[in-house]
């Protein structure tokens, strides 16, 4: 989820940049910037990863009345990787859902007015662009909403007793799979490109 989290920033900031710098837009974001960012993303989160798995302690117990197979885990840390889990926490659940929530409010508020301001877009170019942040939009507030929800999950201290907290983690697992599961279905809901695609690819040619 680090990275999905990470990921949902940096298209924030790059619709930032879109609406608020659209001259601009083509010299700021460019392909070779962009592969730099994802795969260093992907470079930090995979070395965190790394990191936590080598402290964990599985303990599996099989249960013959359920006839199920369950795993408890320990994780040890010590001072400095206890301040490393903190600061990797606040950015994957605070900090980055603050930006994505701020940043897609802050862009809903120029598109709206620009839109106001305009009456109607006649440009088939800035249409395209609206269409791309409205959809990107839907994504990353969709997004914002699942994590909003998925708070209280980063520390079982906020549960009375570990059967509440068990049924709360299947709930946070259901919201995260109906977040992964809902990007393409937002996609041909809001973006014409896309149902043309999903039609093209669904349909028989006669």
């Amino acid at each position: 989820m680090n990275v999905s989290q990470c990921m949902c920033v940096v298209v924030t900031a790059e619709r930032l940049v879109a609406v608020f710098l659209p001259f601009k837009f083509r010299a700021v974001v460019r392909p070779r910037r962009a592969s730099i960012v994802v795969c260093s993303l992907y470079l930090f989160w995979l070395g965190a990863t790394l990191v936590y798995i080598r402290k964990f302690n599985f303990n599996f117990r099989y249960l013959s009345a359920y006839q199920t197979c369950v795993c408890d885990y320990d994780l040890k840390l010590n001072g400095d990787e206890v301040m490393f889990d903190t600061v990797c926490t606040w950015i994957a659940c605070y900090v980055s859902l603050a930006i994505i929530i701020i940043g897609s409010l802050t862009i809903f508020t120029k598109v709206k007015s620009a839109s106001r301001r305009r009456g109607k877009m006649t440009s088939s170019k800035t249409a395209s662009c609206s269409r791309t942040t409205r959809t990107l939009l839907a994504v990353c507030g969709f997004f914002g909403c699942m994590q909003i929800m998925r708070l209280p999950y980063t520390t079982s201290s906020s549960f009375p007793d570990r059967e509440t907290f068990m049924i709360y983690f299947v709930f946070v697992r259901l919201a995260s799979n109906l977040n992964s599961a809902s990007n393409f279905i937002i996609y041909v809901i809001l973006n014409k490109k896309f149902r043309k695609i999903l039609k093209t690819m669904t349909c028989c040619e006669s």
